[in-house]
Protein backbone atom coordinates (compact mmCIF):
# COMPACT_ATOMS: atom_id res chain seq x y z
CA UNK A 1 0.00 0.00 0.00
CA UNK A 2 1.04 3.57 -0.66
CA UNK A 3 0.58 6.89 1.17
CA UNK A 4 -2.97 8.14 0.65
CA UNK A 5 -4.54 4.66 0.55
CA UNK A 6 -7.40 3.93 2.95
CA UNK A 7 -6.81 0.80 5.01
CA UNK A 8 -9.98 -1.13 5.92
CA UNK A 9 -12.00 2.02 5.25
CA UNK A 10 -10.63 3.64 8.44
CA UNK A 11 -6.90 4.41 8.40
CA UNK A 12 -5.58 6.89 5.82
CA UNK A 13 -1.91 6.06 5.35
CA UNK A 14 0.67 8.83 5.43
CA UNK A 15 4.43 8.92 4.95
CA UNK A 16 6.71 5.99 5.75
CA UNK A 17 8.48 6.62 9.06
CA UNK A 18 10.25 3.29 9.66
CA UNK A 19 11.02 -0.06 8.17
CA UNK A 20 12.15 -3.39 9.57
CA UNK A 21 12.77 -6.97 8.58
CA UNK A 22 9.09 -7.91 8.54
CA UNK A 23 7.03 -4.71 8.57
CA UNK A 24 6.83 -1.03 7.60
CA UNK A 25 5.54 1.73 9.85
CA UNK A 26 3.44 4.59 8.44
CA UNK A 27 1.96 7.71 9.88
CA UNK A 28 -1.82 7.48 9.46
CA UNK A 29 -5.09 9.13 10.36
CA UNK A 30 -7.99 7.33 11.98
CA UNK A 31 -10.80 8.91 9.94
CA UNK A 32 -13.42 7.47 12.25
CA UNK A 33 -12.05 9.04 15.44
CA UNK A 34 -10.13 11.88 13.83
CA UNK A 35 -6.77 11.17 15.48
CA UNK A 36 -3.25 10.52 14.27
CA UNK A 37 -1.89 7.01 14.73
CA UNK A 38 0.97 4.79 13.62
CA UNK A 39 0.18 1.75 11.48
CA UNK A 40 2.63 -1.15 11.41
CA UNK A 41 2.03 -3.03 8.14
CA UNK A 42 3.42 -6.54 7.79
CA UNK A 43 4.75 -7.51 4.37
CA UNK A 44 3.08 -10.89 3.95
CA UNK A 45 -0.06 -12.69 5.04
CA UNK A 46 -0.08 -13.53 8.74
CA UNK A 47 0.52 -17.22 8.85
CA UNK A 48 2.69 -19.44 10.97
CA UNK A 49 5.41 -17.58 12.85
CA UNK A 50 4.43 -14.18 11.38
CA UNK A 51 0.90 -14.47 12.73
CA UNK A 52 2.23 -15.60 16.10
CA UNK A 53 4.58 -12.61 16.30
CA UNK A 54 1.83 -10.12 15.45
CA UNK A 55 -0.54 -11.70 17.94
CA UNK A 56 2.17 -11.75 20.62
CA UNK A 57 3.04 -8.06 20.20
CA UNK A 58 -0.59 -6.96 20.22
CA UNK A 59 -1.45 -9.09 23.22
CA UNK A 60 1.60 -8.07 25.27
CA UNK A 61 1.33 -4.35 24.59
CA UNK A 62 -2.43 -4.41 25.03
CA UNK A 63 -2.00 -5.63 28.59
CA UNK A 64 0.68 -3.09 29.55
CA UNK A 65 0.32 0.52 30.62
CA UNK A 66 3.40 2.64 31.23
CA UNK A 67 4.56 6.13 30.13
CA UNK A 68 7.56 4.55 28.39
CA UNK A 69 5.48 2.16 26.24
CA UNK A 70 3.36 2.73 23.14
CA UNK A 71 -0.39 2.15 23.43
CA UNK A 72 -2.11 -0.32 21.08
CA UNK A 73 -5.39 0.80 19.51
CA UNK A 74 -6.24 -1.91 16.98
CA UNK A 75 -4.96 -5.14 15.39
CA UNK A 76 -5.96 -7.04 12.23
CA UNK A 77 -4.02 -10.33 11.93
CA UNK A 78 -6.34 -11.83 9.27
CA UNK A 79 -5.93 -9.23 6.52
CA UNK A 80 -3.92 -9.84 3.38
CA UNK A 81 -1.67 -7.13 4.81
CA UNK A 82 -1.97 -7.64 8.57
CA UNK A 83 -1.40 -4.52 10.62
CA UNK A 84 -1.10 -3.15 14.11
CA UNK A 85 -2.36 0.34 15.03
CA UNK A 86 -0.41 2.09 17.79
CA UNK A 87 0.25 5.45 19.37
CA UNK A 88 2.12 7.85 17.07
CA UNK A 89 5.32 9.39 18.41
CA UNK A 90 6.77 12.31 16.46
CA UNK A 91 10.54 12.42 16.60
CA UNK A 92 13.29 10.04 15.60
CA UNK A 93 14.96 6.88 16.76
CA UNK A 94 17.94 6.71 19.06
CA UNK A 95 19.79 5.06 16.16
CA UNK A 96 19.64 8.26 14.13
CA UNK A 97 20.59 10.32 17.17
CA UNK A 98 23.75 8.28 17.80
CA UNK A 99 24.65 8.41 14.10
CA UNK A 100 25.00 12.17 14.58
CA UNK A 101 27.67 11.72 17.26
CA UNK A 102 28.08 10.64 20.91
CA UNK A 103 25.55 11.83 23.45
CA UNK A 104 26.37 14.03 26.41
CA UNK A 105 26.79 11.85 29.55
CA UNK A 106 23.98 13.68 31.34
CA UNK A 107 21.54 13.12 28.48
CA UNK A 108 22.60 9.50 28.13
CA UNK A 109 21.97 9.03 31.85
CA UNK A 110 18.46 10.51 31.56
CA UNK A 111 17.60 8.25 28.62
CA UNK A 112 19.06 5.22 30.36
CA UNK A 113 17.16 5.91 33.57
CA UNK A 114 13.83 6.16 31.72
CA UNK A 115 14.47 3.01 29.69
CA UNK A 116 15.58 1.10 32.79
CA UNK A 117 12.41 2.22 34.57
CA UNK A 118 10.33 1.01 31.61
CA UNK A 119 12.12 -2.35 31.65
CA UNK A 120 11.54 -2.63 35.39
CA UNK A 121 7.81 -2.37 34.77
CA UNK A 122 7.89 -4.81 31.83
CA UNK A 123 9.89 -7.34 33.86
CA UNK A 124 7.51 -6.98 36.79
CA UNK A 125 4.76 -8.16 34.43
CA UNK A 126 6.75 -11.30 33.61
CA UNK A 127 7.74 -10.12 30.11
CA UNK A 128 11.16 -9.92 28.44
CA UNK A 129 11.74 -7.60 25.49
CA UNK A 130 14.71 -9.54 24.00
CA UNK A 131 15.55 -6.89 21.38
CA UNK A 132 16.67 -3.73 23.19
CA UNK A 133 18.64 -1.65 20.67
CA UNK A 134 18.86 1.99 19.48
CA UNK A 135 16.49 1.52 16.53
CA UNK A 136 13.77 0.29 18.92
CA UNK A 137 13.96 3.42 21.08
CA UNK A 138 11.79 6.34 19.93
CA UNK A 139 12.75 9.86 20.99
CA UNK A 140 9.77 12.14 21.31
CA UNK A 141 10.03 15.82 20.43
CA UNK A 142 8.20 16.82 23.61
CA UNK A 143 7.81 14.02 26.16
CA UNK A 144 10.80 11.68 26.39
CA UNK A 145 11.64 8.25 25.00
CA UNK A 146 9.69 5.06 24.36
CA UNK A 147 10.70 1.43 24.14
CA UNK A 148 9.07 0.00 21.00
CA UNK A 149 8.88 -3.18 18.89
CA UNK A 150 7.77 -6.00 21.12
CA UNK A 151 7.55 -8.31 18.09
CA UNK A 152 9.89 -10.92 19.58
CA UNK A 153 9.11 -10.21 23.21
CA UNK A 154 7.73 -13.09 25.19
CA UNK A 155 6.34 -13.88 28.58
CA UNK A 156 8.42 -16.07 30.84
CA UNK A 157 7.60 -19.72 30.19
CA UNK A 158 6.20 -19.11 26.67
CA UNK A 159 7.63 -20.73 23.57
CA UNK A 160 10.12 -18.66 21.57
CA UNK A 161 8.62 -16.75 18.67
CA UNK A 162 11.12 -16.40 15.80
CA UNK A 163 11.64 -17.44 12.21
CA UNK A 164 13.48 -20.68 11.62
CA UNK A 165 17.24 -20.25 11.42
CA UNK A 166 17.10 -16.68 12.77
CA UNK A 167 18.75 -15.61 16.00
CA UNK A 168 16.43 -14.15 18.60
CA UNK A 169 17.41 -10.50 18.87
CA UNK A 170 20.06 -8.40 17.16
CA UNK A 171 23.60 -9.77 17.09
CA UNK A 172 25.34 -6.57 18.25
CA UNK A 173 23.26 -6.44 21.47
CA UNK A 174 22.84 -10.09 22.40
CA UNK A 175 23.77 -11.25 25.89
CA UNK A 176 26.33 -14.06 26.21
CA UNK A 177 23.65 -16.51 27.32
CA UNK A 178 21.62 -15.71 24.19
CA UNK A 179 24.62 -16.36 21.95
CA UNK A 180 25.25 -19.70 23.63
CA UNK A 181 21.59 -20.72 23.27
CA UNK A 182 21.01 -20.90 27.02
CA UNK A 183 17.73 -19.94 28.70
CA UNK A 184 17.58 -16.18 29.13
CA UNK A 185 15.52 -13.88 31.29
CA UNK A 186 15.36 -10.18 32.26
CA UNK A 187 19.18 -9.96 32.74
CA UNK A 188 19.53 -10.28 28.96
CA UNK A 189 17.63 -6.99 28.55
CA UNK A 190 19.94 -5.37 31.12
CA UNK A 191 23.01 -6.50 29.15
CA UNK A 192 21.61 -5.07 25.93
CA UNK A 193 20.78 -1.77 27.66
CA UNK A 194 24.35 -1.56 28.98
CA UNK A 195 25.81 -2.08 25.49
CA UNK A 196 23.43 0.54 24.11
CA UNK A 197 24.51 3.11 26.73
CA UNK A 198 28.18 2.47 25.92
CA UNK A 199 27.33 3.14 22.28
CA UNK A 200 25.55 6.36 23.29
CA UNK A 201 28.74 7.57 25.00
CA UNK A 202 31.21 6.48 22.29
CA UNK A 203 29.11 6.92 19.16
CA UNK A 204 29.86 3.42 17.83
CA UNK A 205 28.81 -0.18 18.62
CA UNK A 206 31.03 -2.02 21.07
CA UNK A 207 30.88 -5.23 19.04
CA UNK A 208 30.88 -4.69 15.28
CA UNK A 209 31.56 -6.82 12.24
CA UNK A 210 29.31 -9.49 10.78
CA UNK A 211 26.52 -10.92 12.88
CA UNK A 212 28.59 -13.98 13.78
CA UNK A 213 31.69 -11.90 14.58
CA UNK A 214 29.73 -9.49 16.73
CA UNK A 215 27.95 -12.30 18.56
CA UNK A 216 31.09 -14.32 19.30
CA UNK A 217 33.21 -11.31 20.30
CA UNK A 218 31.44 -10.90 23.67
CA UNK A 219 32.39 -14.47 24.57
CA UNK A 220 36.08 -13.59 24.17
CA UNK A 221 36.26 -10.21 25.91
CA UNK A 222 34.19 -7.94 28.11
CA UNK A 223 32.95 -4.60 26.80
CA UNK A 224 35.42 -1.72 27.03
CA UNK A 225 34.18 0.96 29.41
CA UNK A 226 35.07 4.44 28.09
CA UNK A 227 37.86 6.18 30.01
CA UNK A 228 37.28 9.38 31.94
CA UNK A 229 33.69 8.69 32.98
CA UNK A 230 32.77 9.97 36.45
CA UNK A 231 30.99 7.92 39.08
CA UNK A 232 28.69 6.06 38.99
CA UNK A 233 29.15 5.37 35.25
CA UNK A 234 32.10 2.90 35.25
CA UNK A 235 30.75 0.66 38.00
CA UNK A 236 27.20 0.74 36.61
CA UNK A 237 28.18 -0.16 33.04
CA UNK A 238 30.54 -2.91 34.20
CA UNK A 239 27.78 -4.45 36.33
CA UNK A 240 25.16 -4.23 33.57
CA UNK A 241 27.45 -6.01 31.07
CA UNK A 242 28.78 -8.72 33.37
CA UNK A 243 29.11 -12.09 31.62
CA UNK A 244 27.27 -13.96 34.37
CA UNK A 245 23.56 -12.98 34.39
CA UNK A 246 23.50 -13.43 38.18
CA UNK A 247 26.04 -10.61 38.57
CA UNK A 248 23.92 -8.01 36.76
CA UNK A 249 21.68 -5.61 38.69
CA UNK A 250 17.96 -5.62 38.04
CA UNK A 251 16.27 -2.88 36.03
CA UNK A 252 15.05 -0.95 39.09
CA UNK A 253 18.60 -0.78 40.49
CA UNK A 254 19.91 0.42 37.12
CA UNK A 255 17.25 3.13 37.00
CA UNK A 256 18.33 4.46 40.41
CA UNK A 257 22.03 4.50 39.50
CA UNK A 258 21.44 6.23 36.17
CA UNK A 259 19.09 8.75 37.75
CA UNK A 260 21.86 9.66 40.21
CA UNK A 261 24.25 10.20 37.29
CA UNK A 262 21.68 12.42 35.59
CA UNK A 263 21.19 14.56 38.71
CA UNK A 264 24.91 15.27 39.05
CA UNK A 265 25.23 16.04 35.37
CA UNK A 266 27.47 13.07 34.81
CA UNK A 267 30.13 14.72 36.97
CA UNK A 268 31.21 14.26 40.60
CA UNK A 269 29.59 16.57 43.13
CA UNK A 270 31.89 19.51 44.01
CA UNK A 271 33.25 19.60 47.59
CA UNK A 272 31.53 21.87 50.08
CA UNK A 273 33.11 25.32 50.22
CA UNK A 274 34.17 26.60 53.67
CA UNK A 275 32.27 29.59 55.07
CA UNK A 276 35.49 31.62 55.51
CA UNK A 277 38.07 30.40 53.02
CA UNK A 278 41.67 30.79 54.24
CA UNK A 279 43.85 33.40 52.57
CA UNK A 280 47.12 32.13 51.20
CA UNK A 281 50.26 34.10 52.09
CA UNK A 282 51.53 33.63 48.58
CA UNK A 283 48.30 34.95 47.12
CA UNK A 284 48.47 37.97 49.45
CA UNK A 285 52.05 38.72 48.46
CA UNK A 286 51.10 38.77 44.80
CA UNK A 287 48.29 41.29 45.22
CA UNK A 288 49.09 44.73 43.70
CA UNK A 289 49.90 47.53 46.21
CA UNK A 290 46.98 49.71 47.21
CA UNK A 291 49.07 52.91 47.04
CA UNK A 292 52.44 54.02 45.77
CA UNK A 293 55.21 53.78 48.37
CA UNK A 294 56.48 57.06 49.81
CA UNK A 295 59.92 58.33 48.90
CA UNK A 296 62.25 59.95 51.39
CA UNK A 297 61.50 63.42 50.06
CA UNK A 298 57.79 62.78 50.45
CA UNK A 299 58.30 61.61 54.03
CA UNK A 300 60.28 64.79 54.84
CA UNK A 301 57.54 67.00 53.43
CA UNK A 302 54.85 65.14 55.34
CA UNK A 303 56.83 65.42 58.61
CA UNK A 304 57.42 69.13 58.11
CA UNK A 305 53.74 69.76 57.38
CA UNK A 306 52.72 67.79 60.47
CA UNK A 307 55.12 69.78 62.66
CA UNK A 308 53.76 73.06 61.28
CA UNK A 309 50.21 72.01 62.06
CA UNK A 310 51.15 71.07 65.63
CA UNK A 311 53.05 74.32 66.27
CA UNK A 312 50.34 76.45 64.73
CA UNK A 313 47.68 74.76 66.83
CA UNK A 314 49.71 75.37 70.02
CA UNK A 315 50.14 79.06 69.23
CA UNK A 316 46.42 79.56 68.66
CA UNK A 317 45.62 77.81 71.92
CA UNK A 318 48.01 80.10 73.86
CA UNK A 319 46.67 83.31 72.30
CA UNK A 320 43.08 82.49 73.11
CA UNK A 321 43.80 81.66 76.75
CA UNK A 322 46.20 84.59 77.60
CA UNK A 323 44.38 87.43 79.43
CA UNK A 324 44.44 90.93 78.06
CA UNK A 325 44.74 89.87 74.46
CA UNK A 326 42.32 90.85 71.76
CA UNK A 327 40.02 88.05 70.77
CA UNK A 328 40.56 86.58 67.34
CA UNK A 329 37.69 87.38 64.98
CA UNK A 330 35.69 84.33 63.88
CA UNK A 331 36.10 83.03 60.33
CA UNK A 332 33.61 83.96 57.62
CA UNK A 333 30.23 82.22 57.73
CA UNK A 334 30.93 80.42 54.55
CA UNK A 335 33.82 78.56 56.12
CA UNK A 336 32.45 78.14 59.63
CA UNK A 337 32.18 74.55 60.78
CA UNK A 338 30.03 73.72 63.76
CA UNK A 339 31.20 71.19 66.27
CA UNK A 340 33.86 69.60 64.13
CA UNK A 341 34.80 66.12 65.11
CA UNK A 342 38.38 65.75 66.30
CA UNK A 343 40.58 64.13 63.69
CA UNK A 344 43.55 62.25 65.06
CA UNK A 345 46.86 63.47 63.70
CA UNK A 346 49.39 60.79 62.98
CA UNK A 347 52.97 62.04 63.00
CA UNK A 348 55.06 60.24 60.44
CA UNK A 349 58.69 60.08 61.66
CA UNK A 350 61.26 61.01 59.04
CA UNK A 351 63.85 58.51 57.93
CA UNK A 352 66.88 58.36 60.29
CA UNK A 353 69.30 59.55 57.58
CA UNK A 354 67.43 62.77 56.83
CA UNK A 355 66.46 65.49 59.28
CA UNK A 356 63.30 67.40 58.70
CA UNK A 357 63.65 71.15 58.63
CA UNK A 358 61.31 72.65 61.21
CA UNK A 359 58.82 75.14 60.00
CA UNK A 360 59.63 78.76 60.91
CA UNK A 361 57.89 79.75 64.11
CA UNK A 362 56.14 83.08 64.63
CA UNK A 363 58.55 85.85 65.85
CA UNK A 364 58.38 86.25 69.61
CA UNK A 365 57.47 89.69 71.02
CA UNK A 366 60.45 91.71 72.33
CA UNK A 367 60.51 92.01 76.12
CA UNK A 368 60.05 95.57 77.55
CA UNK A 369 63.28 97.64 78.06
CA UNK A 370 64.16 97.54 81.76
CA UNK A 371 66.43 100.50 81.41
CA UNK A 372 63.60 102.74 80.33
CA UNK A 373 61.73 101.90 83.48
CA UNK A 374 64.68 102.29 85.87
CA UNK A 375 66.22 105.38 84.16
CA UNK A 376 69.63 103.67 83.97
CA UNK A 377 71.61 103.18 80.71
CA UNK A 378 73.54 100.22 79.57
CA UNK A 379 76.92 99.42 81.06
CA UNK A 380 79.82 100.39 78.95
CA UNK A 381 82.15 97.75 77.71
CA UNK A 382 85.93 97.80 77.91
CA UNK A 383 86.16 99.45 74.54
CA UNK A 384 84.14 102.48 75.85
CA UNK A 385 86.22 103.13 78.87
Amino acid sequence: MRPGDLLDGRYRLGRLVGTGGMADVHEATDVRLGREVAVKLFRRRAEGETAARLDSEARLLGGLSHPGLLRVFDVAPDNDRPYLVMQLVRGRTLRREIDGGPLDPQRAARLGARLADTLAYVHSQGIMHRDVKPSNVLLSETVGCYLADFGIARAEGDERVTLSGHCVGTAAYLAPEQVQGEPCGPPADIYALGLMLIECLTGKPEYDGTDIEAAVARLRRDPRIPDGLPDPWPETLAAMTARDPADRPDAADCAQRLAAAALTGGRPLPPARPSTPPVSRQATAELPPLARPRTRATAVRVAAASAAVLLGGAAVAMSTQEPGRTAVSPPPATTQVRDPKPVPVVAVPPPPTTKAEPAPAEPAAEPPDKSSKSGKGKKKGKSDR
